[in-house]
Parts: structure tokens; sequence; C-alpha cells
């Protein structure tokens, strides 16, 4: 519901009295569709936060996984008090752990 109302996750809590249009209806209804057919929930939203930044989901694009983003900080943590850091990533999927690692180090 996030999603389709574009409202943050915890603001929707105080929606307590919202009448939802036909169009978000039926595309509560798509969207559930899908679910129900098991296709992954990052997949049905076309986008997916991961770390610091929000990537785009499609398939085949592989879904990153919350032991990536340990992976992430555990690097983040390596890097720690490197003047000039270089990291090679190699085999990526969906290039999060690159992407997340350029948006938290500037000089990357």
């Amino acid at each position: 519901m996030s999603h389709i109302l574009g409202v943050p996750q915890k603001e929707l809590e105080k929606l307590t009295s919202v009448v939802l249009s036909k169009e978000i209806l039926t595309e509560v209804d798509r969207l559930m569709t899908c679910r129900l057919a098991r296709m992954p929930l990052q997949y049905i939203l076309g986008e997916w936060d991961f770390h610091s930044v929000t990537l785009k989901m499609r398939p085949p694009v592989f879904i990153p996984r919350p032991e990536t983003e340990q992976l992430v900080e555990l690097a983040l943590e390596c890097l720690q008090g490197i003047h000039t850091p270089r990291v090679l990533e190699i085999g990526c999927g969906s290039g999060a752990i690159s992407l997340s690692l350029l948006h938290s180090i500037n000089n990357l």
C-alpha cells in the first residue's frame, strides 16, 4: 500500500479513513495477483531499497539478499581510513554492492 499510495510506510498508520479510487483498487488487485503467482515483491514493485540506494528491479536482475547488505557494511568498515580506496566487484548481478559503496564513500 505504501508503494501504491506513494506514502512512506511509517505514515500509513496515520491514514485511518482514506477512500481508495477504482484505479488504486485495480492496481492493488494486479499486484496481489502477481504476488499470489509467487512473483518476488522486488519485481512486483520494480524497485528495492538496498543499503543506501534504491535499485530498479526486474527479471532477470538478481535480487540482492540481506546478507549482501552485511557484506557492504563489512567492506565499509575495512575501507575506513584508506585515503584512496580501490574496489573491484567481479560477477556483479544488480550492481548493488558497487552502487552502495560508491554512494557511501566520497572518494571511491
